[in-house]
């Protein structure tokens, strides 16, 4: 069979991983609005997670002990939706970095 993956809700400053009543069921609701094909189909499963996030994602290289360290987190929700550019960023960043060290040798 087939399933799907919905969610999900959105709690600032959340610290607590039990899931919060009412809140599957608003998320199934909202899911069937969306795709009513979905029907009366079961829930299989409830997850809780945190998504640590920031004004604006941290991406950057910072150098300690001459060694560099690429940051790259504080993406929310918004994580999967921005991974292949920020993939990408840290790609460029880290080719940035090793040409540097070719050139300092």
């Amino acid at each position: 069979g087939s399933s799907v993956v919905a969610g999900t809700a959105v709690v600032v400053d959340a610290t607590d991983l039990a899931p919060r009543p009412g809140a599957d069921a608003d998320i199934v609701d909202r899911s069937k609005r969306l795709e009513p094909a979905l029907g009366d189909g079961p829930v299989l499963e409830r997850r809780v997670g945190l998504r640590p996030a920031r004004p604006e994602v941290r991406l950057e290289v910072e150098r300690r002990d001459a060694a560099p360290v690429v940051h790259n987190y504080g993406h929310g929700g918004g994580g999967v939706t921005v991974s292949w550019g920020c993939a990408r960023e840290v790609v460029a960043l880290v080719e940035q970095e090793l040409a540097g060290a070719t050139a300092r040798t």
